[in-house]
């Protein structure tokens, strides 16, 4: 995942890049992160619903995402 992050770093100088991921490696390298999450409403109808994160947000979605499966 290291190697994949540089990678992308290197190609996104002239580039513009839009990359999803799981993996906290590829995502702190980022030059603007943001985050997706699905809600479901009542009525049964599904949304997601986009945030830009600021820097506490990056640190705290980074923190999450290298916690270990199942907690919080």
């Amino acid at each position: 995942a290291f190697e994949v992050a540089k990678k992308l770093k290197k190609l996104s100088t002239d580039n513009q890049l839009l990359v999803i991921t799981h993996l906290h490696q590829i995502a702190h390298e980022a030059n603007h992160h943001f985050v997706a999450r699905k809600i479901t409403q009542e009525n049964k109808r599904t949304s997601i619903i986009i945030n830009h994160l600021n820097e506490s947000g990056i640190k705290n979605e980074l923190k999450r995402m290298i916690a270990l499966p199942g907690s919080k």
